[in-house]
């Protein structure tokens, strides 16, 4: 089966999120912490949204200009914030003390959305959220959300405030304030949310949508995700040849300049050609191998060669490997790869490797005392 086709296998849910900031030209936006008890990204700080419901379409096809996401994500920072992106006839936003009772009903299943609203003659108007753009979910996991993400700006006389539940806080920081918390290990953050931190650094948020278009283009065009799973360490699904109903195999850049690549898997020559787009602004320490399974080093031998650096391995792996890849350096139990200074510029930074044989006779594992990472 063709690159082409495994990607379309899981149709993206479609969802919405919100960049809500805290005035006009203000650098500051509301993020949220996730409830660690949450199967998905709990205990990660995001900003508010949710999935489309089926109700969001009724509303959708009342006012001109509006899509589900609209709606969704109306309706979900209202759940989860409080605040409210809705208008009377005149224009007038409600204010705090009027939205508390009526997120009470909402949130104890009184009324839905559509009925709250057209009971207090409230209308959503498309002006006040502006498109930033949307993320699909990369084709590496079976469930994956098509997410448009909006901009926005607080009413004036609300206030954004979480109520424990699937959230346990929320805050208003800047993009600098929150990276330079996940990059001291500090606080999760999902890795969507790193990405546009990082493009809305140093900037008022309503400056996302033109800022982010360039990064959006270039993941148009087929280019891999930037999914940082942690600071320094981004993690990169490849396309690889393994066990059904697998279809991808993660790859791992760990380090600054220069990275060790784990396990490039990818066999198939556009895949390649993806992973080769990544790493073009990237140097490479070495290409390090966990096992000798064919989809985890696929691509090992030709980034090698492409880039100059050695193969790491344990001996066993190399040995499996024998005249198809060759090993230039022995890794084994206990022994550290350097990976220069921390991201957080505080410390040195080290994966530590383990002997773990069982799942392949030579298999590493990698601890990353740092972060508290296990590879």
């Amino acid at each position: 089966m063709s690159t082409a086709l495994l990607r379309g296998l899981a149709s993206p849910v479609p969802a919405a999120s919100v960049l809500l900031a805290r005035a006009c030209a203000s650098q500051e936006v509301f993020v949220v912490a996730r409830a660690p008890t949450l199967r998905f990204l709990g205990g990660f700080l995001a900003f508010p949204g949710g999935k489309v419901h089926s109700s969001d379409d009724e509303l959708a096809r009342t006012t001109p200009g509006l899509t589900v996401q609209h709606v969704a994500a109306v309706r979900e920072l209202f759940e989860e914030t409080g605040v409210l992106l809705a208008r009377d006839a005149a224009g007038a936003y409600p204010t705090a003390q009027d939205l508390v009772p009526l997120r009470r009903q909402l949130m104890a299943g009184q009324v839905t959305f559509h009925d709250l609203l057209r009971k207090h003659k409230l209308h959503l108007r498309p002006e006040d959220l502006r498109v930033a753009g949307s993320l699909v979910t990369p084709p590496f996991v079976p469930f994956r959300f098509a997410t448009a993400f909006f901009t926005a700006v607080l009413p004036p006389g609300q206030t954004a405030e979480v109520w424990p539940g699937e959230l346990t806080e929320g805050s208003w920081r800047s993009a600098e304030q929150v990276l330079a918390e996940w990059n001291a290990g500090d606080r999760l953050v999902s890795p969507p949310t790193v990405a546009l931190l990082q493009v809305l650094r140093g900037r008022p948020v309503e400056e996302l949508p033109e800022r982010l278009r360039p990064f959006l283009d270039k993941l148009a065009t087929g280019a891999l995700h930037p999914i940082w799973f942690s600071p320094g360490v981004q993690m990169v699904p490849l396309f690889a040849e393994g066990l059904p109903p697998s279809t991808h195999t993660n790859a791992y850049l760990v380090g600054n300049d220069p990275a060790y690549l784990i396990d490039p898997g990818a066999s198939d020559a556009e895949e390649q050609d993806r992973l080769f787009d990544l790493l073009a602004d990237r140097r490479l320490r070495g290409v390090v191998l966990t096992h000798h399974h064919s989809d985890h080093v696929g691509a090992a031998k030709v980034c090698a060669e492409r880039y100059g650096v050695p193969i790491l391995a344990h001996p066993l792996t190399a040995q499996a490997l024998q005249g198809r890849i060759d090993v230039q350096q022995f890794i084994d139990e206990g022994d550290c790869l350097d990976l220069g200074t921390a991201p957080d510029g505080k410390s040195a930074w080290t994966l530590q490797a383990i002997h773990t044989p069982g799942h392949a006779p030579g298999h590493l594992s990698f601890w990353e005392p740092r972060y508290r990472l296990l590879f």
